[in-house]
Order: structure tokens, then C-alpha cells, then sequence
């Protein structure tokens, strides 16, 4: 297998097939994953009050009044993020898997046929059964590995126990145990993650192109490997240093944005604190409202080039496995 004649086609494709970027950039957005967080503020606490340390309540100070308020309040919020943290899962997981499925697909009838979709064609061929059943290998595939992570975890957290002894020598034991079981531990999974990101691409593309069922997928896809290992290994690691010399790219790059971006979201930011601070207010305030303006457009003019670049080297990853993996069929 020529590897590099395999980089070199889907670098090319990659560059000339921009209905492809779309994909891409849906799988960068979804793919690390996305989480909220709820905060809260506490009211400031006066050196008055009623000369005792007290904060002062209304009606004659009754301490738990707002109590069960403030609790509901609470847990509206609470739940309102709960919510919008699972919609968001579903969203992401839906388009992150409807996008591997378009890219897998575009590209192999690409290499079959020369023909180019435009992007909603591309979603035609994403928005089908296949990308139901990669959900499920991801599912079935990636379960295991959370739970065995999790026992894992918990097991070497137990010695920890010893250190509510207080005693400086069950607490010394306690520390080295749950150190030689995490060490090693980690290692493991660290190895399982490896084999699992490599077996991975194939289970997809398997699924995808073959038509497979979820099980059947994986037992195809571990057979494909499994009698071209070396290909495979030595595809996975030319790819290993291609993303590390992405990622040398990258830092001067982001660097340059979040100058920029500085630059940009500075100036907007600057007049908006010295314009309040003027004529309205003084203190933190203006500069915090100054702060609040421009921190998004900080955020989009960082966030919207980096996201287009992550895009384009997801869509090349993508490309180069489904072209590994049709020229590995093509030598069997």
C-alpha cells in the first residue's frame, strides 16, 4: 500500500471538494463535546447591618423567609440546564453522526464515480439509516470503555479511604496503593483507547459502505485490520505525526487570532467601559459592562477561523481513512 500517494489524494480531494468542509466543520463542533455550567452570585455583605455581623432582612429580619423562594428558584435553574445540556447531546450527537455518515459516503462515491454532491445532497446522504447504526457502534463500542473507567476509578480511589484514619502510616499506604493501581490503570485504558481509536475508523466505514449491522460491522472492521495490520499501523502513525505537526501549525496561528481578537474586541470594549464610566457610573461596573461586549466578539473572531480550521482537517482524517480503507479492500 502507498501511503502517502493515499495522503497526497486526500489532501487533494480535501481541497478541491468544499461541499466536504460543511461535514467537517459539523464534526469539529460536535466532537469534543459540550457542557454548561450554572453560577450564581451572593449579595455583598456590609460591615453595618444591625452591629452585630447579622445581614439585615426585611420584615423584622426573619432569616428563612426567601428560603423556599430562592430554593425554587434554584432548582428551576438547575433543571432549565439540565435540560438544555441534554438537548444539546442529542443535537450534537444527531449532527456529529449524520456528518461522518455524509463524509464517508461523499467521498467513496467521489473515488467511484468522480461525481461531487452539493451540500444538501450531502445531507440527503447523511440524513439515513447508516448513521443510526454508527451511533449504535459508537454506542456499543465506547459503553464498555466508560464503565471500565469508571470501576476503575472508583477502585483506585478506595485506598483513599485510609486516609480518614488520620494515622500518618495507614494514610501513607493509603496514597501509594491507590498510586500503584492508577498508574498502571491508566496506562491500560490508555492503551485500550488507542486500539479502540484505531479499530474505530473501520467499524464506520464497514458499517457505512458495506452496509453492515452493528455487530456485523465491528466483527468486519476487526477483520479488515486484523489481516492489514501493518498498512494499518503505519497509516495510523504517519496520521499520529501529521496531527502533531497540525497542531506546531496551529500555535502560531492562534496566536495571531487571539492578538487580533484582542485588537478587535478591545477597542469596542474599551469605549463602551469609558462611555458608561462618563456618564452613568463609576467603579467595576462600566468596565465589567465593557468586558461583557467585548468578550463575544473575542470569542468569534477566535473561535469561527479556529473552528473552519479544525473543520478542514477533520474532513482530511475522514477522507484518508475512507481511502485507506477502500485501498486495503482493493489489495485483499
Amino acid at each position: 500500500m502507498e501511503h502517502f500517494k493515499v495522503l497526497k489524494r486526500a489532501f487533494d480531494t480535501t481541497w478541491n471538494y468544499k461541499a466536504l468542509w460543511v461535514f467537517g466543520i459539523l464534526i469539529a463542533l460536535t466532537a469534543g463535546g459540550g457542557g454548561f455550567s450554572g453560577g450564581g452570585s451572593n449579595p455583598g455583605m456590609s460591615s453595618g447591618g444591625n452591629g452585630n455581623g447579622d445581614i439585615p432582612f426585611p420584615h423584622g429580619g426573619e432569616r428563612f423567609e426567601y428560603f423556599p423562594q430562592a430554593f425554587a428558584v434554584l432548582f428551576i435553574i438547575l433543571l432549565a440546564v439540565i435540560v438544555l445540556a441534554v438537548l444539546f447531546w442529542i443535537v450534537a450527537t444527531i449532527a456529529r453522526h449524520v456528518a461522518d455518515n455524509a463524509l464517508i459516503q461523499m467521498v467513496n462515491e467521489h473515488e467511484e464515480t468522480g461525481a461531487r454532491h452539493t451540500v444538501g445532497g450531502g445531507f440527503r446522504l447523511g440524513w439515513s439509516r447508516p448513521a443510526w447504526r454508527l451511533f449504535l457502534v459508537d454506542l456499543v463500542v465506547g459503553l464498555p470503555g466508560v464503565v471500565i473507567s469508571l470501576l476503575f476509578l472508583v477502585l483506585a480511589a478506595m485506598p483513599l479511604l485510609l486516609l480518614f484514619t488520620r494515622d500518618a502510616v495507614f494514610s501513607t499506604v493509603g496514597i501509594l496503593a491507590a498510586l500503584g493501581i492508577f498508574l498502571p490503570g491508566f496506562f491500560l485504558l490508555t492503551i485500550l483507547g488507542v486500539v479502540v481509536g484505531l479499530l474505530r475508523p473501520f467499524f464506520h466505514r464497514t458499517c457505512v459502505l458495506e452496509g453492515l449491522g452493528v455487530f456485523a460491522s465491528i466483527r468486519q472492521g476487526f477483520e479488515v485490520v486484523r489481516r492489514h495490520l501493518g498498512d494499518v499501523v503505519i497509516m495510523w502513525l504517519i496520521m499520529v505525526g501529521v496531527s502533531l505537526a497540525w497542531m506546531v501549525v496551529l500555535i502560531p496561528v492562534m496566536l495571531l487570532l487571539m492578538l487580533v481578537g484582542a485588537l478587535v474586541a478591545g477597542i469596542p470594549a474599551l469605549l463602551v467601559g469609558a462611555f458608561v464610566h462618563l456618564l452613568f457610573s463609576s467603579g467595576a461596573a462600566p468596565w465589567i459592562l465593557g468586558a461583557l461586549v467585548g468578550l463575544p466578539i473575542f470569542m468569534l473572531v477566535v473561535g469561527l477561523p479556529s473552528l473552519f480550521l479544525g473543520g478542514l482537517f477533520e474532513t482530511f482524517k475522514s477522507t484518508t481513512w475512507t481511502l485507506t480503507y477502500r485501498e486495503i479492500l482493493q489489495l485483499s
